[in-house]
């Protein structure tokens, strides 16, 4: 379960696209990365090596389009 959701909007791959600094607790674990603004997901470090790594990435898409494209 994700907690201490954390947003701020940062530089996209280049100047006219917009891109998402994040970083969360899960599992005692602080993870990080960018979300771009075509839904593509840079992890910081070496993201999530945990069982439900693509449950993880849909939430990860879900929290991105209620905080930013409501």
């Amino acid at each position: 379960m994700i907690t201490h959701f954390q947003l701020r909007e940062t530089k996209g791959k280049d100047y006219f696209r917009k891109a998402w600094h994040f970083q969360f607790l899960i599992e005692g674990q602080w993870l990080s990365g960018i979300y771009h603004q075509d839904g593509t997901i840079d992890w910081n470090g070496e993201g999530y090596s945990g069982a439900h790594e693509q449950e993880l990435t849909r939430e990860i898409h879900r929290l991105m389009s209620y905080h930013v494209f409501r």
